[in-house]
């Protein structure tokens, strides 16, 4: 239960355009075999527990200066709340999504996007986003949220062509004092707005 694992001020959920400070294998335990949903180049899984190691490496690469810690990304894990899912491209860990949502809510909430640079352009990001909206169809969800930097273009356009529409602006969203957007993809059938 619970609310998404807290970062250093809001969840910075966006396509993170940051320079990788490493790259390679991420040196984390084998992982386990499970149910894979191929997208393009990219094959998408459940993770789990024993993917703590592989989703750390791929959050300080992303996100150098607002990782998670590993006691947050346990919990994200662990959750009955939270869901995240671990993209593989040539049968490298090149990305994952974590979702959020509580309980009798509506919508669930992409609170983390996160694909190694050497991996982008390879349609990691829309396998994550697709996995993300599969999740909220399955679990009854009728849309699913996100917030996004308003000036991060690249993601933008990547959740624009993933059938995300503008909610509202959220002036001063970040703890640097920047904005941001939330922004909302409606599910197949469904319509109503955000709880």
């Amino acid at each position: 239960g619970g609310g998404p694992p807290p970062r250093d001020g809001p969840v910075a959920c966006f396509y993170n355009t940051a320079t990788l400070r490493h790259g390679g294998r991420d040196g984390g335990p084998a992982r386990r075999p499970g149910a894979l949903a191929a997208s393009g180049s990219a094959r998408v899984r459940a993770a789990s527990p024993w993917d703590l190691a592989t989703l750390l490496a791929i959050e300080e690469e992303v996100f150098p200066r607002l990782a998670f810690s590993r006691g947050q990304m346990a919990h994200l894990l662990r959750a009955t709340s939270t869901a995240a899912y671990l993209a593989l491209a040539a049968g490298e860990p090149a990305g994952f999504v974590a979702v959020w949502w509580r309980r009798g809510a509506s919508t669930c909430r992409i609170v983390n996007l996160a694909v190694r640079r050497g991996f982008r352009g390879r349609g990691c990001g829309q396998a994550l986003v697709r996995a993300a909206l599969r999740h909220g169809r399955r679990h009854g969800h009728v849309g699913v949220t996100l917030e996004v930097q308003e000036r991060n273009r690249a993601a933008r356009r990547l959740y624009e062509k993933m059938g995300f529409g503008l909610d509202r602006r959220l002036p001063h969203y970040y703890a640097s004092g920047e904005h941001a957007l939330r922004m909302v993809r409606w599910l197949a059938g469904t319509s109503g707005r955000a709880r």
